[in-house]
């Protein structure tokens, strides 16, 4: 049974937790990263290249994975200002290390005795990264984290953290809804949210409600879409009408 763990936010952090003969290369971290920060299958981190990243400021890249199972192309923001790395700095760190000999261009090279060669890393060595950082970690069975585990743990966490459905469908780039419904679904903060609600804990912030609205468009027509606020402060949406709306988010899905 393959292991399908949520990594915990904190445990992104490299201080060494585990035995003192576990090494936790560059390669691993820069990996952890952007497979956490972008939902990315093995294969998308081994077919990474160098042009697929862009620095856009002093805070942000910007990563591209144009080449993904489900043929949609996905692009994810990595930060510097996390909370538990900071994931700029360790991307440069990474960059640096990068000879100038290396022939290819694709961003993971080897990383041995404390230096980047000019090989490139093997798509079998990001299946096996996920069970060295468990080790690293000092987590239990750590050989049974496997290849899937950044994309599953970067879904879980945004489960987690209350994203709307949307939005996870577009980290993960599945072409449905029930995937994504599913992560929802197996959130356990989510759940411990509902139960607190339901034994009348009360919240220190406002709740958000999200409104899925689904229409049909072709591809030889356009619509405009205008929200009008009615005289009740409702809301009208073409033969819609929402009394009473507050803190309220509008996902409007248009499928061909």
């Amino acid at each position: 049974m393959k292991r399908r763990s949520c990594r915990h936010q904190t445990e992104m952090n490299t201080e060494h937790k585990g035995p003192r003969n576990v090494t936790f290369g560059q390669v691993a971290q820069v990996a952890l990263l952007f497979g956490v920060c972008g939902a990315c299958r093995r294969k998308e981190l081994h077919s990474l290249k160098i042009q697929d990243i862009v620095q856009k400021d002093e805070e942000c890249l910007i990563i591209t994975i144009p080449d993904t199972k489900s043929n949609i192309k996905r692009v994810f923001p990595v930060i510097a200002k996390g909370k538990a790395v900071n994931g700029l700095e360790l991307y440069q760190k990474f960059l640096r290390l990068r000879p100038e000999t290396v022939q290819h261009d694709y961003f993971f090279i080897c990383y041995r005795n404390g230096k980047c060669t000019v090989q490139r890393v093997g798509i079998h060595s990001f299946a096996k990264m996920p069970s060295v950082v468990a080790e690293f970690l000092n987590l239990p069975n750590p050989k049974e984290y496997t290849a899937y585990c950044f994309r599953r743990s970067s879904a879980s966490l945004a489960a987690d953290s209350d994203v709307d459905l949307i939005s996870l469908k577009r980290l993960g780039g599945w072409k449905s809804f029930s995937v994504a419904e599913s992560y929802i679904e197996e959130s356990v903060e989510r759940k411990k949210k509902i139960c607190r609600q339901l034994l009348g804990e009360k919240q220190n912030e406002p709740s958000t409600n999200t409104l899925l609205v689904t229409t049909e468009a072709t591809s030889t027509t356009s619509r405009d879409i205008s929200l009008i606020p009615s005289s009740s402060s409702g809301i009208s949406f073409g033969h819609n009408s929402f009394q009473g709306a507050q803190n309220c988010s509008f996902h409007f899905h248009f499928e061909k």
